[in-house]
């Protein structure tokens, strides 16, 4: 919430799997003026670069003066990162974490009011409530799942989850051949410095900006071949490490399932103590 104090480890400090980290997120490295409360990229692919062009000014923002994020740092240089039906996997292991929210339908019985004092309890604010006519949509762990129907008469209730191929085009890597959403993405492997990545037409949309942006190369496509710097190639070897941030709250964050790998050189630290 707004006002909390937090405290962050930053000398001689590298990511380990399953901290919560500081970091500077990489689909801000442009904002649009005036505001627009997604970055570039973002608005660009929910309303089209036409749209854009016509309504706003880009404008780059450099690292260090960019707005800093949390998040849960799942997957390290090297690591293999899955989402199958909802659930992560990391190293092809499920990453059993009782602090994860999904969204869920709840269909009471008879149509009953679930009691203000259990959202309360369960520290569910009224604005991720979502009454309809004869059930309730809301952001819960399994714990709490399992609690309401202690509490309240259920009929159903079931995970809403994002079909198998279902492509989703605010999902990384934003390209219809790829169909992941997120709910079912990957398998991805998150690249580490100094180890070389084999590159094909079929997968340099994954790794473009990396090669681009963060590394600062020139890539493009000429004759259904890949050119870095003018050279034909089926490699490349990143010069830093990559990590992959996928957060608790998993319907309801911005995180590496929507802009991709994350580098070494935007991440500020791990967070030691959340002061509220």
């Amino acid at each position: 919430p707004v006002g909390t104090r937090i405290m962050v480890w930053k000398k001689n400090f590298h990511p380990e799997r399953f901290e919560i980290i500081v970091y500077h997120n990489p689909d801000f490295d442009t904002v649009l003026v005036p505001h627009n409360p997604m970055g570039y990229y973002a608005a660009k692919r929910q309303m089209g670069s036409t749209a854009i062009d016509s309504r706003y000014q880009k404008v780059f923002v450099p690292l260090a003066k960019r707005e800093q994020w949390l998040g849960r740092c799942v997957g390290i240089p090297g690591d293999k990162i899955e989402i199958r039906n909802g659930k992560l996997l990391v190293n092809s292991e499920i990453y059993n974490n009782s602090n994860v929210k999904k969204m869920y339908t709840i269909k009471t019985k008879d149509n009953k009011l679930i009691n203000r004092k259990w959202f309360e309890k369960n520290q569910i604010k009224p604005e991720n409530i979502f009454k309809q006519a004869d059930s309730y949509i809301l952001s819960a762990t399994t714990l709490q799942i399992s609690d309401l129907k202690n509490s309240v008469p259920i009929d159903t209730s079931y995970c809403m989850i994002e079909p198998v191929n279902r492509f989703d085009n605010m999902i990384f890597p934003f390209k219809s051949a790829i169909q992941w959403n997120r709910d079912n993405f990957g398998e991805l492997m998150i690249p580490k410095k100094g180890v070389e990545i084999n590159l094909t037409t079929e997968n340099i949309d994954i790794y473009w900006r990396l090669i681009e942006t963060f590394e600062e190369n020139v890539l493009y496509i000429q004759d259904s071949k890949i050119m870095i710097n003018g050279k034909i190639t089926d490699t490349y070897t990143p010069k830093q490490d990559y990590y992959f941030i996928c957060n608790d709250n998993r319907d309801n964050s911005l995180d590496s399932r929507y802009y991709g790998f994350l580098p070494k050189d935007h991440i500020s630290g791990k967070v030691l103590k959340i002061f509220n």
